[in-house]
């Protein structure tokens, strides 16, 4: 197959998005398969505003009408969801590709959850935007292509009761992580509880106030706890502004710039915290569940599909900064438990969730979407 994958990120992969569909797509392409990239590097910079969610979906259209006119139609656009609706309603002079639709985290269901959230509640320049530039687009390309690629069950289930798609049109995909990550299960004592590791950008839908609540209270109360947040995505004194004076020095900020970095900044972590609000299913906690972390993590979105309770983690209320404070402390105080959760996530992780298994996933999805292309 000829595969477009248009996504407006950097190339660069550092994020989750950029890294779970390069990693999965580089195995397409030993396959035999073709693969070609189109991100927000390919645009000019004047599109790379919030107005270029519209505009991106244009240029997705002249590259694939392009490759069309030169004899090398696209058999596959794989697009993000805010950006598809223009590929997948004109389909005139695409040489019959066909569109897969990816949410990475379905864009109506996080507009929900920032709404009701005060600390991430958007302005009202966005409320107003926001709608238009992409929830609209976006529900209109995930009806009109010919396939959806998931993360969760959550979206999965909302992609058929609210937006009307067929179930036979769905695929979720859960990421996988490479083997790096799994050097460093062998090797835990579970004998230290001290290091506390949160992964994932420094925004308020992944649950930052309340892990700076949470935090701060340990602290308060004597707990002998270092908190490590890697790759946040801002600059360090953003993070540490959040939190008071006794907590901000037991702050420590990490860049991770390939895997080999992120595995060996979670492999020095004791605990691996997630109290994300809304997700897809993030990468990282597929990494730390290798890395035989034990979790605590939001019953919620794509943690809930990947975490037992009790068994491979520890489950919580979203929004609940208390509710992490105990699971933290929880763990803190039991040795046995946090061997337990950690030696069963790793060995769930290693057998369930690789990049093999996420390949062929995708193949299996692109194959659905030629099919009912016709």
């Amino acid at each position: 197959m000829r595969i477009l994958v248009a996504h407006f990120v950097s190339p660069a992969r550092t994020g989750g998005m950029s890294r779970l569909i390069g990693a999965t797509h580089d195995r397409l392409r030993l396959e035999g398969h073709s693969v070609t990239y189109l991100t927000a590097d390919d645009v000019p910079p004047r599109w790379r505003s919030r107005w270029g969610r519209l505009g991106f979906q244009f240029f997705v259209r002249r590259a694939a009408a392009a490759a069309a006119r030169g004899g090398q139609p696209f058999d596959i656009i794989n697009v993000h969801e805010p950006h598809g609706a223009v590929v997948a309603s004109r389909r005139s002079g695409l040489g019959g590709a066909s569109v897969v639709a990816m949410t990475h985290g379905l864009e109506r269901r996080g507009w929900g959850v920032a709404l009701a959230h005060p600390p991430s509640r958007p302005r009202v320049k966005t409320r107003i935007l926001h709608p238009v530039t992409t929830l609209l687009p976006a529900s209109l390309a995930l009806r009109r292509a010919d396939h959806v690629i998931c993360l969760n069950s959550d979206d999965q289930a909302f992609l058929t009761r609210e937006l009307g798609v067929p179930e036979s049109r769905v695929t979720r995909v859960i990421p996988g992580a490479d083997p790096v990550f799994g050097k460093a299960a062998p090797a835990r004592t579970y004998a230290s509880a001290r290091r506390v590791l949160f992964a994932g950008t420094w925004l308020p839908r992944k649950g930052t106030e309340e892990l700076v609540c949470a935090f701060t209270d340990l602290v308060q109360r004597g707990r002998d706890l270092h908190l490590d947040v890697l790759g946040a995505g801002v600059p360090k004194p953003a993070v540490l502004a959040a939190f008071g004076r006794a907590a901000a020095g037991r702050v420590h900020v990490w860049t991770g710039r390939s895997d080999a970095e992120i595995a060996a900044v979670m492999a020095e972590a004791d605990i691996f915290v997630l109290p994300s609000l809304f997700e897809g299913t993030p990468l990282t906690l597929i990494e730390a569940m290798w890395s035989g972390l034990p979790i605590v993590t939001t019953a919620t979105a794509g943690m809930k599909d990947v975490v037992d309770h009790e068994r491979t983690g520890l489950l919580i209320r979203p929004a609940d900064s208390q509710a992490l404070a105990a699971a933290i402390e929880r763990l803190i105080d039991d040795a046995p438990l946090r061997r337990a959760l950690g030696a069963a996530a790793h060995h769930v992780a290693r057998r369930n969730y690789t990049w093999e298994s996420a390949t062929a996933t995708f193949a299996s999805a692109y194959r659905a979407a030629r099919q009912a292309h016709g």
